[in-house]
């Protein structure tokens, strides 16, 4: 169907002048749009047209009729259904089949020649759902969920009317997802934002959900926008299933969820702040899945003047894109930026030059490797899977010297990403009125911490290539505070009583304390990585398709053999190779036939990829590529790595 249109429309405008009328018969409202490069006029079908009219109303019903029941009833109740039956009531059907996904109605129609632009919109309205018949994505109800499941995780009744109040005060503030940023050069960053619930009105403040952790991130609405194409209206306010534009968010990224501001006040400010700080929030408004940069590059400017330039795009676009990342390199004072693939990195690149008009150089291309330890099989080695590492640091706090000491105990989990845990005992239970235990604010301050710091070790902590290690599962056993002599490198842990040196209620709640635990922590995660023994890098997989064109009667594609042997020289598997898919009156156009390759390969061999594939098919090829996972290189291919990257390893496959 799509390619006879397609053909449709390419023979119409190799044959006719620029001022040629495409004519579209709508025999649902029996009207004719006839359209023309520069001009579009609606009439009303010919007496001629309306016999051809209604023999394909009576196609179009009978087909609908196959799927929707409702519809089925009324076709069959009446003897001449293409006169009887209202356009109304069909376009209902066509409505309910289309949510439903039993059918997909296609549309002529070019938006470079101006054909059949008016009718897409109009059918975009009639047939498509409409916002309202959807429920909330998964990151809303996930948040939402959260929250009421919260207010009734406790039987106390001071929280309890605590967090009564708290939702009372979410059902009237605005909800909304924050799903694109782009920036303006009057008014700053603009945000998209789809409005779930509430009102929205300039001045209100709003908490960003996805960045609160243990306090909350609230900014400030300066401006409304409805947007229409390229125009801005200044609108109060807006309300549920709105898409408006926000000025004056600053902080907001992509995919954020934006919420009410939480409440506080004297008398229950320190239990919202309990609350705020209990250990699962960070992964309860968690927004959307933001896929890692796999590929990796410096840039700098091409001029010491354009520095600050630069900064700011990056700054930009770090914001307008998740997926991509900018890092300066305290070190060698270079940017070093991320993507998805060699073309992500190019299309920033120009988007620099073209928008923020910044000359800058990009470096050659580095695949993001990753790291993880070997999976033991036997029970002998299973035990080598699991080691211990401990960690110290020392400090003031209130005026007195203090050793912190953390033990943690590191698995090879076989996860995709590190996964962190604490001990049921590792900070003592929260806080229920005692004088002797932590503040669930506390606790939550401090296991954030320690997460934050575990996460950063591992980001750089591989002992290969100093990439990221995956497939851990990091657990904190025991978190120890005492004096210098009590505790220090050579202390003996096993015969160690850890209720003597339990984490004070006092301590725990002093600023001070927070740097320290990260040092100890990152000093322990460091030294027990430094006990595996055996580690294999992890190379990003790409799923390939290509589609070749049939080039000869027989079905052959001499192109075909040519792809094959080059993938297979990329360590590509090959996973199928078929002939498409063709409709009867498709298998006489010899243009439409073309085979499609199915390939796994490693990402370090397709880069630059897009070019070969121009060049092998004389650019008549198309190909899609896809992040499908992270897999272990061989033990040889390792080997090659690390003598390239003139890294010596300290332990071996």
């Amino acid at each position: 169907m799509y390619s006879k249109l397609r053909s449709i429309i390419q023979d119409w405008s190799k044959c006719t002048s620029p001022d040629t009328p495409f004519t579209i018969q709508d025999f649902l409202s029996h009207e004719k749009h006839q359209s023309t490069k520069s001009a579009c006029s609606v009439s009303e079908l010919s007496p001629d047209s309306i016999r051809a009219a209604f023999a394909a109303r009576v196609s179009l019903m009978d087909s609908l009729a196959h799927v929707d029941e409702e519809f089925a009833d009324q076709f069959l109740s009446v003897d001449n259904p293409e006169t009887l039956i209202p356009a109304a009531v069909v376009q209902q059907a066509l409505r309910r089949a289309t949510i439903s996904g039993h059918i997909v109605p296609v549309l002529v129609g070019s938006s470079r020649q101006s054909i059949g632009v008016q009718p897409l919109l109009d059918s975009i309205v009639d047939y498509l759902p409409d916002p309202s018949e959807r429920g909330m994505p998964g990151p809303v109800q996930q948040a939402m969920r959260c929250l009421r499941s919260r207010s009734m995780g406790e039987s106390n009744e001071s929280v309890s009317n605590r967090k009564t109040r708290t939702l009372a005060s979410l059902s009237t503030g605005p909800v909304m997802l924050v799903f694109k940023v782009f920036f303006d050069a009057h008014l700053g960053p603009l945000s998209l934002v789809r409005i779930y619930s509430g009102i929205v009105h300039s001045g209100a403040a709003v908490t960003n959900w996805s960045q609160r952790i243990t306090s909350q991130t609230i900014e400030k609405i300066h401006s409304v926008f409805q947007l229409t194409g390229d125009h801005r209206e200044v609108i109060e306010r807006a309300g549920p299933g709105s898409i408006v534009a926000l000025a004056g968010l600053q902080s907001t990224r992509s995919g954020d969820l934006l919420g009410p501001k939480l409440p506080s006040g004297s008398s229950s400010a320190d239990d919202d702040e309990e609350w705020l700080a209990e250990a699962d929030t960070e992964t309860a408004f968690t927004t959307s899945h933001i896929r890692e940069p796999v590929v990796y590059a410096a840039i700098e400017p091409a001029s010491l003047s354009t520095v600050r330039n630069l900064e700011h795009a990056l700054t930009c676009m770090q914001r307008e894109d998740p997926s991509f990342t900018a890092r300066l390199d305290s070190d060698t004072g270079q940017w070093a930026i991320g993507g998805m693939g060699d073309l992500h990195l190019d299309v920033v690149m120009a988007r620099l030059k073209r928008e923020y008009k910044v000359d800058a150089n990009m470096g050659p291309l580095l695949i993001a490797y990753k790291e993880c330890p070997s999976l033991a099989s036997g029970e002998e080695e299973r035990a080598t899977t699991s080691v211990c590492g401990v960690g110290h640091s020392s400090g003031l706090v209130f005026g007195q010297e203090k050793v912190f000491l953390i033990e943690v105990v590191l698995e090879a989990s076989g996860q995709k990403a590190p996964q962190i845990k604490f001990d049921r005992n590792f900070l003592g239970p929260i806080d229920t009125g005692g004088s002797d235990e932590i503040t669930a604010g506390s606790q939550g301050r401090i296991r954030h911490a320690l997460r934050q710091s575990c996460l950063s070790v591992l980001e750089i902590g591989g002992p290969l290539l100093r990439s990221p290690v995956i497939g851990v599962q990091v657990t904190f056993r025991r978190l120890l505070v005492g004096r210098q002599d009590q505790l220090s490198a050579d202390t003996d842990l096993n015969h160690l009583d850890s209720n003597q040196f339990r984490l004070p209620p006092r301590i725990a709640s002093a600023q001070t304390v927070i740097p320290l635990l990260r040092a100890s922590a990152s000093n322990a995660i460091k030294n027990a990585l430094s006990r595996f023994h055996s580690w294999r890098l992890m190379e990003p997989m790409v799923q390939v398709e290509l589609r070749l064109p049939v080039e000869d009667k027989d079905g052959q594609s001499e192109s075909l053999s040519r792809f094959l042997g080059d993938l297979s020289s990329r360590r590509a598997d090959i996973e199928s190779v078929d002939a498409s898919e063709f409709s009867q009156e498709e298998k006489n156009s010899e243009h439409h036939k073309y085979h499609v390759i199915r390939a796994m390969a490693p990402l370090a061999e397709l880069v630059g990829y897009s070019r070969t594939v121009r060049t092998l098919s004389s650019g008549r090829a198309e190909f899609h590529l896809r992040l499908a996972e992270y897999s272990p290189v061989s033990a040889d291919h390792q080997q090659e790595l690390l003598t390239q990257f003139r890294w010596t390893s300290p332990s071996t496959v």
